[in-house]
């Protein structure tokens, strides 16, 4: 959980020779350690478009001004490559609001099985891809995993973070057969991830050489500008605009995870605050009795009244109602009094209506939905994946098993699929299989390596105790695991 990370509270500053200068862009640009391949074509195209468009740069960096400290502070803090800072960049404009059609949100643009995987909660009160400090650890963090599965190239992890493992691993394993080089310059990937770096490694060049391409950086202080504060409980977030004398929409701005009136009851309880405002909002926040932090609403239950119209009338859900007045179910009688939780004044007005947009496109969103797959006798990972179009990777991943860890009956595992689907065990699904019939010459290494899987996939598909086979004999070849998934992940985080 977010808690747990040490770092969480850490407020340190970060260290440059400034020389007098106090932009961070400017000494942003001065600590860029990678190679940015300048004199390739295809970073050179990139900066020639920048240059051509300077106005559409120097806004997005406007617009990450407030968040590009703390960015770049928890990226020098696990020793990685000051660039990734500029990855917000490219990947939403660094609007924390920003979507795609495919499902990804927030500053870093991340999918919601990726965010899952890495522990960011997501319901009716908050998504942590939209949360800042949140999403920047669940990024980095996948960074660091993807860095470490490409051996330690940042090129092959960045392509890796556009594309996805699986289709960056299946690129060089293929360039491996050939005897080709497996840099990322010589690998066969998707257009969009072959545009993506250079990309990246273009903007990193005109920010490390300010002389030679002229932008007008805005002038963003080399100076923490959020801190976060963490409250204790849940609140109403027009009370904590309130308390830290702000208004509700720079709140909103700095707290963009809330998608509703007040904080998740049930979540980590932190808040990020403008710096120079946390003094005023900690005293004000101790005097203030955790009863008075939400706005509370006695109701009396009318004619023609359900629990679905009025948790849509006070902007709440049918379940936190249920749950705050203690119901079993949803059967309601007139008179009945019920606690609601509503907004606080203007609160509706303002940031209910400007999430109203983004929260419209999200429930039309056809990108992947969340299923819960109760585990049941025989289940297995391959017929799992090969059930709801998956890979035993991804589902390893969003469920935290480990290569040797095995199902177990009743076990409820979180699936992320592109369209909806049945539960298996309600509706199972033959697997397609084809066969093979044994040559002279054929061995198993021989046969899993030419239809792209495992020996042992192989062999459990046979049910061979050993690997000797034998002419004549006819084996069966399970799917092809990976390229179920190949669809799915090289659609995964459209630029």
């Amino acid at each position: 959980m977010l808690n747990d990370d040490p770092l969480a509270y850490d407020n340190g500053s970060l260290h440059y020779n400034r020389n007098g200068n106090t932009n961070l862009w400017l000494l942003l640009g001065k600590d860029l350690q990678m190679n940015h391949y300048s004199e390739r074509p295809e970073v050179k195209s990139r900066i020639k478009w920048y240059m051509k468009n300077k106005g559409y740069l120097e806004r997005i960096a406007k617009r990450g001004s407030p968040y590009v400290y703390y960015i770049l502070q928890e990226v020098k803090k696990r020793h990685m490559p000051s660039e990734l800072a500029l990855l917000p960049v490219i990947e939403s404009g660094y609007d924390p609001f920003a979507y795609s059609a495919a499902g990804a949100a927030g500053l870093w643009q991340m999918m919601p099985g990726t965010a899952s995987g890495f522990s960011l909660r997501q319901n009716w009160w908050y998504d942590g891809r939209r949360d800042i400090y949140a999403s920047t650890n669940a990024a980095l963090d996948y960074l660091q995993y993807l860095h470490d599965f490409v051996h330690g190239d940042w090129l092959l992890a960045l392509a890796a973070y556009n594309s996805g493992e699986g289709t960056v691993e299946n690129a060089v394993n293929d360039n491996k057969a050939q005897h080709k080089p497996t840099d990322f310059w010589h690998l066969d990937l998707p257009n969009q991830t072959k545009q993506y770096v250079p990309n990246l490694l273009a903007i990193a060049t005109i920010l490390a050489h300010p002389h030679q391409y002229r932008m007008n950086w805005p002038a963003t202080q080399f100076a923490p500008f959020i801190t976060i504060v963490p409250v204790g409980s849940q609140i109403d977030l027009a009370k904590a605009a309130e308390l830290a004398d702000i208004s509700i929409e720079e709140l909103y701005r700095l707290n963009p995870g809330f998608s509703r009136w007040a904080t998740d009851p049930n979540g980590d309880h932190l808040l990020l605050i403008p710096t120079n405002k946390v003094e005023r909002f900690k005293k004000n926040l101790v005097k203030l009795p955790k009863t008075e932090r939400v706005t509370w609403k006695r109701y009396i239950v009318k004619s023609g009244d359900t629990l679905g119209r009025i948790a849509h009338h006070y902007a709440t859900s049918v379940a936190l109602i249920k749950e705050i007045n203690d119901l079993e179910n949803n059967i309601i009688h007139i008179g009945q009094a019920l606690l609601i939780p509503r907004a606080k004044k203007s609160f509706a007005n303002t940031v209910l209506n400007s999430i109203k947009r983004y929260l419209h496109h999200k429930r039309d969103l056809p990108g992947p939905n969340r299923i819960m797959h109760v585990v049941q006798p025989g289940d297995s990972l391959w017929q799992l994946a090969h059930d709801y179009n998956l890979t035993i990777r991804d589902i390893r991943f969003w469920n935290h098993l480990n290569n040797k860890q095995t199902l177990t009956p009743g076990t409820e595992l979180i699936l992320w699929t592109q369209k909806r689907h049945l539960i298996s065990h309600s509706v199972k699904v033959r697997p397609y299989i084809s066969y093979h019939t044994v040559k002279s010459g054929d061995n198993l290494q021989l046969i899993a390596k030419r239809n792209h899987i495992s020996i042992s996939a192989l062999k459990k598909a046979n049910k061979l105790a050993s690997n000797i086979i034998r002419i004549g004999q006819q084996l069966a070849i399970p799917p092809t695991i990976q390229e179920l998934g190949r669809n799915r992940k090289k659609s995964k985080r459209p630029i």
